[in-house]
């Protein structure tokens, strides 16, 4: 349900972007809040501000990460 926020929140276009982007820096490994931080990392890089702290309250609202601050 995150991503599909993410999308809504970003759009189709740019959230396929920071998600499919963000999997690139994902290991066999990585856990889930360290995937939904690198996802918010990604969408910081990618569009600024705004765009990572839609991602990250997606995140925060399943209880993945906190809210943004």
């Amino acid at each position: 349900r995150a991503l599909w926020d993410i999308n809504r929140g970003l759009g189709r276009d740019e959230a396929n972007r920071v998600i499919i982007e963000a999997q690139f820096s994902f290991t066999p490994t990585i856990g889930f809040p360290a995937a939904a931080q690198l996802t918010v990392d990604t969408a910081q890089t990618l569009y600024g501000d705004p765009a990572a702290a839609t991602v990250q309250q997606a995140f925060a609202d399943r209880g993945i990460l906190a809210p943004p601050t």
